[in-house]
């Protein structure tokens, strides 16, 4: 059952680096620009960031480490396998192993909204991070981390300018880009921080080697609705999650189906903030069991973290601070299956 999707987990972004990976420290890039260097002027939202030239060269010292993805829900490689039967004497087949790579006992989440004023554009991602600090969903994580619940806050939000001249479709650098005007804004890298990249409507974005895209508008290319990774920069991660609008469609014939989330759920659901909501837990569990991906808690039999045996299949409400949000379990080798606490 390789599939593309997991031969892809399993090896894009192969050259990771493992030294110096823990804690946060202040970062203070030296300007790279050329004398009287033009500012790159890009830019939608006049409230925001403005990309410069010196991010784009700071960027392009970022290092990648390997990237893990949220499967499109239409060819999700994973469907099914939390109700495989235990065919082995001894253990459970879908349980993570820990490698040798590093956990994220505590963190603080980062938002960045790419092109917009705020968070609205994806419904409520700081209330949701908000919410989780301290949840009993959060709890799930500490059987894999040992940290606690109350470990893992909302940090801050920025807007950040930057369009595209001649497609609509992001890559490494221009993500990378504003990963470093982000990083110096906020001033922090390491296991102690991660960046959620939110991307706005009609934008698609692909790896570069790879033809594999988040690309509502391009089925044969759509592969993935997020995902997460990490960046090497000197001599420390930077850990960042990609989130794309999770309110695509996609149209098949004369059906339309949510790309991104459960085409059916419960009558009354805010399918913005939901949807946002799920893939952003998923993300954000991975990345607190497993920040460096594939080294820390994973699945290598079936090339799965905590969060995606459970996507799609096993959804649940959460009321998290003064929202309740439809959102996915994740993976507990407490419980042996999908599990909220």
């Amino acid at each position: 059952m390789k599939s593309n999707v997991l031969r892809f987990a399993g090896v894009l972004f192969a050259g990771w680096i493992l030294a110096a990976c823990s804690g946060t420290q202040s970062v203070v890039p030296a300007s790279q620009a050329p004398v009287n260097a033009p500012t790159v002027s890009r830019g939608v939202n006049p409230d925001a960031v403005r990309v410069t030239f010196d991010d784009a060269m700071m960027a392009r010292n970022f290092v990648p480490m390997k990237a893990h993805v949220t499967p499109m829900r239409l060819k999700n490689p994973y469907k099914g396998l939390a109700n495989r039967p235990d065919s082995t004497p001894v253990g459970y087949p879908l349980d993570m192993t820990k490698g040798t790579g590093p956990t994220v006992k505590s963190i603080a989440a980062y938002n960045i909204y790419v092109n917009e004023k705020n968070e609205a554009t994806w419904g409520d991602p700081e209330e949701f991070l908000k919410g989780l600090t301290g949840s009993p969903f959060a709890g799930l994580i500490t059987q894999y981390t040992g940290g606690a619940a109350s470990g893992y806050k909302f940090g801050g939000s920025m807007s950040v300018n930057y369009s595209l001249k001649y497609s609509n479709t992001f890559y490494n650098n221009d993500l990378f880009t504003i990963l470093a005007s982000a990083v110096k804004h906020f001033q922090k890298v390491g296991l102690t921080a991660q960046y959620h990249l939110f991307l706005p409507p009609g934008i698609d974005t692909c790896f570069d080697q790879y033809g594999i895209c988040y690309s509502p508008d391009n089925l044969n290319s759509f592969v993935f609705c997020a995902y997460h990774s990490a960046v090497a920069y000197n001599g420390q991660p930077i850990l960042f999650s990609v989130e794309p609008y999770q309110n695509a469609t996609v149209k098949i014939g004369s059906q339309t189906f949510y790309a991104c989330q459960n085409t059916v759920v419960p009558k009354g659901t805010n399918r913005l903030e939901s949807g946002t909501a799920s893939t952003l837990s998923h993300e954000s569990f991975e990345t607190w069991s497993d920040p460096l991906p594939n080294t820390g808690w994973f699945n290598p039999s079936y090339g799965a973290e905590i969060g995606d045996i459970c996507a799609y299949a096993f959804m649940q409400k959460q009321v998290l601070g003064s929202k309740s949000y439809w959102i996915q379990q994740e993976y507990s080798n407490a419980a042996h299956g999908c599990a909220s606490n």
